[in-house]
């Protein structure tokens, strides 16, 4: 549990278990099996029967009072030298068993908090055509906080309503978009309001 003062949940938690192809998963790739179980009273879990060689890449998410979790980022080298941060679980050389740990947040009602930063980034990408370049104006959401934040809870305690971000677009621009392809189900981008309905974690 990472925030503080909040004990383990009283009840289970439910965690997934998907398996991907071999090397780096993106956010929004399709795994191609799917595991699911619950946590021990100690917050523990187990999952068996796993490809412990180096095809074996998955991704573990904890889904708690709404909102869903995973292990935070680690470095990782592949055969070809490249490191790149990643969340997947492998297994080392050799090893039958893998461990990995995924911090808990309570939610919190609260859009805009100390420790929750919007960043601008400018790209400028030269593009095919001579003399063509494309000026894109992107913006990373960062929770540093110990709590999940979202717009309002259920009277459970539960996650009930997205996470409201309203900034001005930059000058000439016309529209908002998302390279995050999985948020687009779940991401209101009329006018100049950004409306995240999945939970900021941490």
């Amino acid at each position: 549990m990472k925030t503080a003062g909040v004990n383990l949940p009283a009840t289970p938690v439910t965690i997934d278990l998907l398996f991907y192809n071999p090397g780096f998963f993106r956010i929004n790739d399709e795994s191609v099996d799917f595991k699911e179980t619950t946590t021990a009273p100690d917050g523990s879990f187990t999952f068996a029967g796993l490809d412990t060689s180096p095809a074996g890449v998955y991704r573990v998410v904890a889904r708690y009072k709404g909102a869903r979790f995973e292990p935070m980022p680690r470095d990782f080298t592949d055969a070809n030298g490249q490191t790149a941060k990643t969340s997947a679980v492998r297994f080392e050389a050799n090893a039958t068993t893998a461990t990995i740990e995924v911090p808990l947040a309570e939610p919190a009602a609260s859009t805009y908090q100390t420790g929750f930063t919007v960043a601008s980034h400018s790209v400028v990408i030269n593009e095919l055509r001579p003399q063509f370049y494309s000026i894109v104006e992107a913006y990373q959401f960062q929770n540093d906080t110990d709590r999940a934040l979202v717009a309002s809870l259920k009277p459970d305690g539960t996650v009930d309503e997205g996470v409201p971000v309203v900034f001005s677009l930059p000058m000439g621009a016309t529209e908002i978009t998302t390279n995050r392809t999985d948020l687009l189900a779940t991401t209101d981008l009329t006018g100049q309001k950004l409306t995240l309905k999945t939970p900021i974690t941490p």
